[in-house]
C-alpha cells in the first residue's frame, strides 16, 4: 500500500468517526461527503499502485523474454587470404 493511500484511509476513518460523533446533520453531511471523497481517492491510488505494478512486471518478463532470444553474437571467420590459381 502507497504512503498516499495509507493517508487517504485515515482520512477515512477520521470523517467517519467524525460523523458518527456529531449532533449536528449538516456538519454529519459534511463529514460523509468527505469521507466519500477520501474513499474514492484512495480507491484511485490502490488501483493505480495495482496498475504501474502489473506494467513493471510485464515489463521485466519482456526483458527477461528478450535476453533468452538474443542469439549469441557470431564469431567472426579469421581472415584467410583468397588463393590463386598459379
Amino acid at each position: 500500500m502507497s504512503e498516499s493511500q495509507d493517508f487517504y484511509l485515515r482520512q477515512v476513518a477520521l470523517c467517519a468517526k467524525a460523523a458518527g460523533e456529531t449532533d449536528l446533520d449538516n456538519q454529519r453531511d459534511k463529514f460523509l461527503r468527505s469521507q466519500a471523497a477520501w474513499q474514492t481517492l484512495a480507491d484511485r491510488a490502490g488501483k493505480t499502485a495495482a496498475a504501474k505494478a502489473a506494467n513493471d512486471a510485464q515489463r521485466i518478463a519482456a526483458t527477461e523474454l528478450a535476453a533468452l532470444d538474443t542469439p549469441e553474437p557470431a564469431t567472426p571467420e579469421p581472415n584467410v587470404a583468397p588463393q590463386t590459381a598459379d
